[in-house]
């Protein structure tokens, strides 16, 4: 993130360029706003910030990527075809989801496993407390197995039934 915003980020660090701040052979600096064959630059990044918001439990950074995702969807709402891409990935920022799953059995994983959503980042809880568990202020009992599920930044009770969680994940 520190080299894509000294090399690309735009003047109000709402997103990024395509061409490095270096680039003195290019007469201006465009965006990747645009989807072709492939999600466009900008949604991926919208993506991936949301993601690694979400696994870092970073707020500064989630924050940053929602006034990303507004700015990106301001500039292609006039476009008239691809973009796609932009508004999915600012749709899933505005809720992502983060599973968090304390599993010595792998029932509970086994079903996590099985439903995908690309919304959704999974989080294997391991002996020490990871940046994610620590950013919910969620104490986790190791002695038991359980998940939470996180959508947007509130956290459901944990679930033990494998049940339970297939009916909130779906």
């Amino acid at each position: 993130v520190k080299a894509l915003d000294y090399w690309h980020s735009d003047e109000r660090n709402e997103g990024y360029y395509l061409t490095a701040a270096d680039s003195f052979d290019v007469p201006i600096r465009i965006r990747g706003d645009i989807d072709e064959a492939i999600p466009s630059p900008t949604s991926q990044l919208i993506d991936a910030f949301t993601k690694l918001a979400m696994i870092t439990g970073n707020d500064e950074l989630y924050n940053r990527t929602l006034r990303m995702a507004a700015a990106a969807c301001s500039r292609v709402e006039t476009l008239l075809y691809g973009q796609v891409g932009v508004v999915a990935a600012a749709s899933i920022a505005q809720r992502p989801r983060k599973l968090m799953i304390h599993d010595k059995e792998g029932s509970l994983l086994a079903v996590a496993n099985g439903i995908i959503d690309p919304r959704r980042v999974d989080i294997r809880i391991g002996a020490e407390p990871s940046p994610a568990e620590r950013a919910t202020n969620i104490i986790i009992d190791r002695s038991t197995d359980a998940a939470w599920l996180c959508v947007g930044q509130s956290c459901l009770p944990p679930i033990s039934d494998p049940d339970e969680l297939r009916k909130a994940l779906l």
